[in-house]
């Protein structure tokens, strides 16, 4: 009753990292998902084999939704009741997922039709408070921290993010095309565009590692991942779900992120999110 699955995406991994999540996760939880996105080392295929624990190995690269689906499909063939999806890279604070359950179980007694909950996220490189949810007002954009009460956010960051079985059946799967950048934002908002809402949850706390360490820095992704950011932020505009004032802002401020590129140098950058909003606007979700 209540079982918990997570479901992890690995895209070669380190491999003390992932064994370090998970000595945090497998006592909070009743299964594990492996799904291996074509990872070039082979010691993923090797690793641990425990009971309740599943792997599914892709031979390429299929993208993170793609991949976080698997996993998802996996879980509730298993019988679970809660997916949980996690970063390789993030690891639990003790009691994060009973706190996230908690705050679940506390929302739904008031009525109150629950898409997601979150933790608040830590950043394991410098041990500052990441800003794990965001509150969209028309245009304006507000970060949003743990409180010591559960507090609405317009969307939250996938990693750490607990959500209910008959969610997925009624808002749908994550969105496979995007491939990497924004599938937390399109999610919610659907969620949200049916009427779910989505929580940040006090006292669960996730410790996971943002970019490369340098912290709001755009070279903290490779020049490929520029084509996913600004390919995507165009993508968004095409959503009905998607609010109109965030679609206008998304429509301003990704030419500006590579104009930015342009401005200093990073030429990698620029010519790949100049192709991304190309791709955006020529091909759509096609």
């Amino acid at each position: 009753m209540n079982e918990v699955y997570a479901v992890i995406v690995t895209y070669n991994p380190e491999i003390n990292v992932l064994n370090s999540q998970y000595e945090s996760l497998h006592n909070q939880v009743n299964g594990i998902i492996y799904v291996d996105n074509g990872s070039k080392s082979e010691l993923i295929r090797s690793y641990k084999e425990y009971h309740n624990v599943f792997y599914i190995f892709n031979n390429s690269n299929r993208g993170l939704g793609y991949a976080q689906n698997q996993g998802i499909k996996k879980s509730l063939e298993l019988g679970a009741d809660f997916v949980l999806l996690l970063d390789q890279d993030s690891e639990l604070a003790p009691s994060m997922v009973q706190n996230l359950k908690d705050t679940y179980f506390c929302l739904i007694s008031n009525k109150i039709k629950v898409g997601a909950v979150a933790p608040e996220v830590v950043n394991a490189f410098d041990e500052s408070s990441h800003v794990v949810g965001v509150l969209i007002d028309g245009i304006y954009v507000k970060p949003i921290a743990i409180r010591n009460v559960p507090i609405e956010v317009s969307y939250c960051i996938t990693s750490g993010t607990l959500i209910y079985k008959s969610v997925f059946e009624d808002v749908g799967l994550i969105n496979e095309y995007m491939f990497i950048d924004s599938l937390d934002l399109e999610w919610c908002m659907r969620a949200n565009y049916k009427g779910y809402k989505i929580f940040l949850s006090p006292k669960a706390r996730l410790l996971h590692r943002l970019g490369n360490g340098e912290k709001d820095r755009i070279s903290s992704h490779s020049p490929m991942r520029e084509y996913y950011i600004c390919r995507n932020g165009f993508l968004l505009l095409r959503l009905s779900h998607i609010p109109l004032g965030f679609r206008i802002r998304r429509c301003v401020l990704t030419p500006l992120r590579v104009l930015t590129s342009l401005m200093t140098g990073r030429i990698g950058y620029f010519k790949n999110g100049m192709r991304g909003i190309y791709d955006a606007l020529v091909k759509g979700f096609n």
